[in-house]
């Protein structure tokens, strides 16, 4: 088995763990344990949370000790461990803590996983930029392949979703150790500085374009957990309504929902054609554009002819809006820090994304939903027309930023 093929795997498993609940857990709580629209923003805010330190932590410990690959599996069999026991927590409180401490150890995987495809494709001699992308479908592939699981079976109601996530990490944990190798990938390290430091991520939001693009990066992760945690819910609201009769699409909620990440693979692979004729500025405001129409077309979504076409086209325009900015985000910061400190440059993007913004969108999303709900019943065209304006609102400060003169030349960074 070639070191591509490796990495597909690890990509592939890495991402099914994910889309075993992320998207279904929801539907979970809101209709198995009857959980409430804030206290189910509670339990996703400990994905924010969990990011905000964990994979700094993870990615520094990856760095000093110079072991990936023990870093990595260690920490995917112990948050699934933790999935087990989440699957068997019906108070928020303790599920609560169980899925805090599940995430501790999952979301720094994100990162060390990026880092060891960039160093095993480094010591292969292999363009990051080319194979990176290719690599890194196989995640989405993963995603969409556990999400047709549990819906096939029709798990987004029950924990047995989450036991599905814990047997796909123990597998993953177990081919990493006979089959994935970073002894080649060493870095040498003579005159090398001390590998992390306070100083090294002052320095790294020093650097203006980095700066920026983080922090947008960390507002398009809010609009991303909003998606995530409430797409589902929202899919089979609209499938209990009269008109939603006879549509395939409504039977299978989760599946419909899938083609957005059908949508990203596209994405993924014309990302390396783009970024070589575009600014990663350029791509990152492509992005906030796509998650706009995302927003948009969600509010005038349903089960009809209209509204399943509004529908499926937020779907096509998810893989722009996810892959601009996630997947682009991953290949900047590798061309723009140094290598031996690429894990730790990772957690931060991570930990910007997947943890302040993951909180922020998880906070908001859980107090919008409750204000939109009478009786019951979510009124969901306001509830996504609220984080339509939301994210268009960041848009225009970020094409402000984009048409600011700098260095008193009033060109734009889009070029």
């Amino acid at each position: 088995m070639n070191i591509i093929t490796r990495l597909k795997f690890v990509s592939f498993l890495q991402f099914f763990i994910w889309g075993s609940w992320l998207v279904t857990f929801a539907s979970y709580l809101f209709n198995t344990l009857h959980f409430k629209g804030g206290e189910i923003g509670l339990i996703f805010s400990t994905l924010g949370i969990s990011a905000l330190c964990s994979p700094i932590i993870i990615g520094f410990i990856a760095d000093k000790i110079n072991n990936r690959k023990l870093v990595y599996t260690t920490s995917h069999i112990i948050s699934a461990v933790f999935l087990i026991v989440m699957a068997h927590s019906d108070s928020i409180t303790l599920l609560f803590i169980v899925t805090l401490v599940h995430l501790m150890f999952y979301m720094p995987t994100i990162s060390v996983c990026n880092s060891i495809v960039f160093e095993m494709l480094s010591a292969e001699k292999l363009d990051s930029d080319v194979y990176f992308p290719k690599i890194r479908v196989y995640g989405t592939l993963g995603f969409i392949v556990a999400m047709w699981t549990i819906s096939l079976l029709k798990l987004e109601m029950s924990f047995y979703q989450l036991y599905i996530g814990a047997i796909a990490s123990i597998v993953l944990s177990i081919f990493s150790i006979f089959f994935i190798s970073t002894q080649s990938c060493k870095i040498e390290r003579k005159e090398e500085k001390p590998s992390f430091s306070c100083q090294n991520i002052i320095f790294l939001f020093k650097k203006g374009r980095v700066a920026v693009f983080l922090f947008f990066a960390m507002l398009l992760g809010s609009v991303l957990q909003i998606t995530n945690t409430f797409g589902v819910p929202f899919l089979q609201d609209m499938a209990l309504m009269p008109e939603a009769r006879g549509s395939v699409f409504s039977e299978y909620p989760t599946i419909f929902l899938s083609i957005s990440q059908f949508s990203e693979i596209i994405f993924i692979l014309l990302l390396p054609l783009l970024l070589k004729k575009f600014k990663i500025e350029a791509i990152l405001f492509m992005s906030m554009i796509a998650w706009i129409l995302r927003l948009g077309l969600f509010a005038y979504g349903d089960f009809t002819v209209i509204g399943t076409i509004a529908l499926f086209l937020s779907m096509v325009v998810y893989g722009c809006a996810f892959d601009f900015f996630n997947i682009a985000g991953a290949l900047f910061l590798e061309k723009e820090i140094a290598p031996e400190f690429r894990s730790t440059a990772q957690g931060v993007f991570t930990t910007l994304v997947n943890g302040f913004g993951t909180f922020l969108g998880a906070v908001l999303c859980g107090w919008v939903i409750e204000l939109n709900t009478v009786n019951g019943v979510v009124d969901w065209k306001t509830f996504w027309m609220i984080f339509t304006g939301y994210t268009a609102s960041f848009t225009l400060l970020y094409v402000i930023y984009l048409f600011y003169p700098k260095n008193s030349q009033p060109k734009t960074a889009i070029q």
